[in-house]
């Protein structure tokens, strides 16, 4: 059952990449016109990726029910850092951007910008305390 599992998922795999490149090769050698349909291939393949994600962790959580507080915790330290870096974002600088653009998107470009430096921190923070956890054992 698993080995049949990894052989449907390794084709389904290999087509789905055999798709794209021959998509990537349409744009290359088919000029401007040919964007269109690798994009839209793209928002497929997302969408896929979407559905595997959520699939597999739902399969996660019913094999394991103890690892579903764990993924509450993981989701919920997400949401913190999100609503953290939403009320530290300022939008009041998209008066100076050359594109035309509004406030909220300004606030909403701030906040996956302080996102990001807030999980970095963490991260900087983890593997600093990862090494001076190490100095004293």
């Amino acid at each position: 059952m698993k080995n049949s599992i990894a052989l449907i998922s390794r084709v389904t795999l290999i087509g789905l990449m055999l798709i794209g490149v021959v998509l990537w090769l349409m744009v290359i050698y088919g000029g401007d016109d040919s964007v269109g349909p690798i994009l839209s291939w793209g928002y497929i393949v997302f969408f896929i990726a979407i559905a595997l994600a959520l699939l597999s962790t739902i399969n996660g959580v019913l094999v394991n029910p103890s690892g579903l507080k764990n993924m509450l915790i993981g989701i919920g330290i997400v949401l913190a850092v999100f609503g953290l870096a939403y009320v530290l974002a300022d939008g009041s600088d998209y008066a100076m951007y050359k594109i035309p653009t509004d406030e909220q998107t300004s606030k909403w470009v701030s906040t996956g910008l302080n996102a990001f430096y807030i999980v970095g921190a963490l991260a900087l923070l983890s593997v600093v305390y990862s090494g001076v956890a190490r100095l004293f054992k």
